[in-house]
C-alpha cells in the first residue's frame, strides 16, 4: 500500500549553503535537515515510494530521516494523496498596523513632554528606551510614573530598557529590582556580560536578555519570518530619536531627518517616514546580502549591522558574522574558521567562493 505524508503547514524551510532548517512557529522550534531533503518537503504531499526509487540503496538513512520528521511532528500521515487539498498554506503576507511600531528614544529624550503625543502620532506598539549611563533615583522614579501613563494614554504594549556601555556590574544587580518595575516588559543589558552575576530566580523573574553578539537570534514567530522575507526587521518600522530631538530610522543610522519640535505635524511625520531615505536599509532583506543570503537563519535573525554596497553594486557588510554559514560553525565552536580561512570574499571588490576549499574544510569538520 502506497504512503503518502505531508509537512506541516506551520513548519517553514530556510535553504542554507551547507544545511537547511525547518522552522516550527506553532511550537517555537527549529531543526536542521541536509539541503537533499528540501525539494522533497516543499512537495504538496510526499510519495515515499517514490522517494525510495530516488534515494536507492539507501533505505536505512531514508527511513531514520523519515522517523525524525514523523516523530517532530514535522510530517503526518496522509489517508490519501487527495487529502493534501484539506491543508491549504498559511499566508506569508506581513500585515502592519503602523509605519513605526518600535519607537525608540534616548534616556534624556524620555523626560521630554511631547513624548505621549510623538506615540500616539506614530501609533507605536513598542517603546525602547536608552540608558548610557548610570540612572539616578529620580529618574527611576519619573520611569515609574511615566511608564503607567503611557501603557494607560497609548497604543504602547510593551516598553523596553536599553543599557549600553555599562561598566558597573554592581550597581545593575544590587539595583535591579528598583529598575524592573511592573511596567518594564524587557530589560537589555549591551556589553555587560553580568549573566552569571544573576540568580536564576531573577533571570525567570524578569525577562533579561544579555547582549555579547552582533547577531541576536529572533523568537520564532512567523510575523517576524514574514517580515524577514520582505524587509530588513532591524531597520523595519523603527524610529529613534536622539537627545536633541533629532530623527532617525535607528540609533546605527546616523543620518538625521530633521527634528522633532519643527516636524511634529502628522503629515510631516509620515512624510518623513516614507521616505525612500528613511526606508532604504528597511528595503535590504537578508536574500539582498551577501553572505547572508545562504545563512539558513537569515528569516530569524535581527542583525543591527548597516548595509553597504559594493563597486558591482551587491550589498555586503564590512564586519563579519558570528556565524559562518559555509561550515556551520558560531565563533565560539570548536573548528570555526573565518570567511577568509574558507576562500569567501566579500568586501567592497565584489563576493567570490572558493568552492573546493569550502568543500575540503567541511569534509574534515562533517565528514562531508
Amino acid at each position: 500500500m502506497k504512503e503518502y505524508y505531508k509537512k506541516f503547514e506551520s513548519c517553514k524551510i530556510c535553504v542554507g549553503s551547507n544545511r537547511s532548517i525547518i522552522i516550527d512557529f506553532d511550537r517555537g522550534l527549529y531543526f536542521y535537515i541536509p539541503n537533499n531533503f528540501v525539494e522533497i518537503l516543499n512537495k504538496k504531499f510526499i510519495d515515499f515510494d517514490k522517494i525510495k526509487k530516488k534515494f536507492k540503496n539507501q533505505d536505512a538513512i531514508l527511513v531514520e530521516y523519515f522517523n525524525f520528521l514523523i516523530n517532530n511532528e514535522i510530517i503526518f500521515k496522509l489517508l490519501n494523496k487527495e487529502d493534501y487539498k484539506k491543508f491549504p498554506p498559511i499566508s506569508e503576507d506581513y500585515l502592519i498596523s503602523s509605519l513605526v511600531s518600535i519607537l525608540i528614544i534616548d534616556g534624556d529624550f524620555f523626560l521630554n513632554n511631547e513624548l505621549i503625543d510623538l506615540i500616539k502620532t506614530l501609533n507605536s506598539k513598542v517603546l525602547c528606551i536608552i540608558f548610557n549611563n548610570q540612572v539616578s533615583n529620580k529618574i527611576k522614579k519619573i520611569i515609574s510614573i511615566k511608564t503607567e501613563k503611557i501603557i494607560r494614554k497609548t497604543s504602547i504594549n510593551e516598553i523596553v530598557l536599553i543599557f549600553k556601555n555599562s561598566d558597573k556590574k554592581n550597581w545593575i544587580t544590587s539595583k535591579v529590582d528598583e529598575i524592573l518595575l511592573n511596567n518594564i516588559d524587557k530589560i537589555l543589558i549591551y556589553n555587560c556580560n553580568i549573566q552569571s552575576e544573576m540568580t536564576s530566580e531573577k533571570l525567570n523573574q524578569y525577562k533579561y536578555q544579555f547582549e555579547d553578539r552582533k547577531i541576536n537570534l529572533q523568537n520564532l514567530n512567523l510575523q517576524f519570518y514574514n517580515e524577514s522575507k520582505k524587509y530588513n526587521p532591524y531597520f523595519n518600522g523603527k524610529m529613534y530619536i536622539n537627545t536633541d530631538g533629532a530623527i532617525q530610522n535607528t540609533p546605527e543610522n546616523t543620518q538625521s531627518f530633521g527634528k522633532l519640535k519643527s516636524t511634529c505635524i502628522s503629515s510631516d511625520l509620515n512624510k518623513i517616514i516614507s521616505s525612500v531615505d528613511f526606508q532604504k536599509y528597511s528595503l535590504i532583506n537578508k536574500d539582498k546580502i551577501n553572505v547572508c543570503n545562504i545563512c539558513e537563519y537569515r528569516y530569524m535573525c535581527l542583525d543591527n549591522r548597516i548595509p553597504k554596497i559594493t563597486i558591482q553594486n551587491q550589498w555586503y557588510y564590512n564586519s563579519e558574522c558570528n556565524y559562518n554559514p559555509f561550515i556551520s560553525k558560531w565563533k565560539d565552536e570548536d573548528g570555526y574558521k573565518t570567511l577568509a580561512e574558507c576562500g569567501v570574499i566579500s568586501n567592497e571588490n565584489g563576493f567570490s567562493i572558493d568552492h573546493d576549499k569550502i568543500a575540503e574544510i567541511n569534509k574534515v569538520l562533517w565528514g562531508e
